[in-house]
């Protein structure tokens, strides 16, 4: 007995030794196969190729390392990797983690670093509309990348499933499969009865269609939106006069109009999200609606050499001068930065004016009218805000400053200066307008306001 026991224990561990022999074998041929790619010339040119042309340009953005060519040689192949969504998922409030975190999760797939990958959404807590459609929007074009790799050359590609596991807050859950992952993804949309959504809307430059149905489809994507805005507001008892319709239309379009002409193939992208929370007397609901594109900053835009608007680059190069005389560019306040918030003053452009003469009025215009929704004044509170994230300058507005009205040469303007003063000479509050080291490669505007039902229109 003892004899047939030693050998059954035998058979067991000599099982055992093959069954991790074969593992550790597999692991290393499989080791081998990505360093061999990695290692190989012609294989970056090949996954270059098939990327979209939004990830082309942030491949070669110098200032921004969300798809870096330099990845591979940090971190070793897994099969199974699990990267956990911070606990507040946002560009402007958790701008460190939140970019490391989308880094991670496209550079593990586009340098073959992992074979399942879960983003485990244990610890989460918010979601912020911003930060999902921009890592949706990477993730799709990413996808279709990892599969076109892997129809094309099968070798080349590990990548086969990639999972969003723990999601523990419903809240998250919502948005995540009303207009985020599941949605978009996954085709598992579900409607819920206290969410109102605009869906992801896509619109890029027919540059081969005529020019009428470019416009008919800016038009379509206004409407849609202004609807989105009416539909919002219904549920909160709410309803706008026909004429903040009609300046609302204009303003979304003018908004539309720059982010097609900052991005480097005319493409943008918009989301939006309202969702009812509390019930009777406490009932309030947050509105949400994004804006984004993927090219020139606002800064480049100003900054480039080919820029129609000299007249204001001129103004913007002295306004540099004064701040580097008064000491005030720093750590917080760049000249990016600076610029960035002149270009949001009324009549400020890089638009020529002989291609249109009535342009430089939508930012501003923009911020008000979505604040507004709010009634009573914009009354404060500590959730309505809207963000602008362009390059490396973060501006946030919460109505702690408001616009102010100046006149030149008997024309009546407004500006948004972040200071007491309502001068733009004289340097901004740099809790609300900062230099960030989180480069954004290209303009996100991200509106988020509480609408309570007892507030006045």
């Amino acid at each position: 007995m003892k004899n047939k026991k030693k050998a059954k224990d035998q058979l067991a561990k000599a099982r055992h030794r093959k069954k991790v022999s074969r593992k550790y074998a597999n692991r290393k041929q499989l080791n081998q196969k990505v360093n061999s790619y990695n290692s190989n010339e012609n294989i970056a040119d090949i996954k270059y190729s098939l990327l979209s042309d939004s990830l082309k340009y942030i491949v070669d953005c110098d200032k921004t390392d969300v798809l870096s060519p330099f990845f591979t040689s940090q971190q070793r192949f897994k099969k199974v990797k699990t990267l956990k969504v911070p606990k507040v998922f946002s560009l402007v409030e958790n701008a460190d983690q939140s970019f490391e975190f989308i880094k991670n999760v496209i550079n593990s797939i586009y340098h073959n670093k992992v074979r399942f990958l879960k983003l485990d959404y244990s610890i989460t807590k918010t979601v912020h509309v911003g930060a999902q459609l921009y890592l949706d929007i990477l993730l799709r074009d990413i996808f279709k990348y990892s599969k076109e790799l892997s129809e094309k050359y099968p070798s080349y590609s590990l990548l086969k499933r990639v999972k969003s596991i723990k999601i523990t807050n419903k809240n998250v859950a919502k948005l995540l499969f009303s207009i985020g992952s599941f949605a978009v993804h996954r085709n598992a949309k579900i409607e819920y009865d206290d969410i109102v959504t605009y869906p992801l809307c896509e619109f890029k430059k027919n540059s081969t269609a005529n020019n009428l149905f470019n416009i008919e489809k800016k038009e379509k994507d206004v409407t849609d939106m202004v609807q989105y805005v009416i539909d919002s507001l219904k549920r909160m008892n709410k309803e706008l006069t026909g004429d903040s319709i009609e300046n609302l239309s204009i303003i979304i379009g003018e908004i539309l109009i720059n982010a097609e002409e900052h991005s480097t193939d005319e493409h943008r992208f918009s989301i939006g999200y309202f969702q009812e929370h509390g019930v009777g007397k406490e009932q309030y609901g947050i509105f949400n609606l994004v804006i984004l594109n993927f090219g020139q900053t606002i800064y480049d835009k100003f900054k480039d050499p080919n820029c129609s608007r000299k007249d204001i680059v001129e103004r913007m190069e002295d306004l540099s001068k004064k701040y580097t005389s008064n000491n005030f560019f720093g750590n917080k306040i760049k000249e990016e930065t600076l610029w960035t918030l002149y270009a949001l003053q009324e009549q400020v452009t890089s638009v020529s004016p002989k291609k249109n003469a009535k342009r430089g009025n939508g930012s501003i215009k923009f911020i008000e009218s979505f604040f507004s929704l709010k009634g009573e004044g914009g009354k404060f509170d500590n959730i309505s805000r809207l963000a602008l994230l362009s390059g490396n300058t973060s501006i946030v507005f919460d109505g702690t400053y408001e616009t102010k009205e100046k006149m030149k040469d008997d024309d009546r303007f407004k500006v948004m200066t972040f200071n007491n003063s309502g001068d733009i000479s004289d340097k901004p509050d740099p809790k609300y307008v900062k230099f960030v080291p989180n480069h954004f490669p290209g303009t996100i505007i991200s509106a988020q306001i509480l609408i309570s039902k007892d507030d006045i229109l």
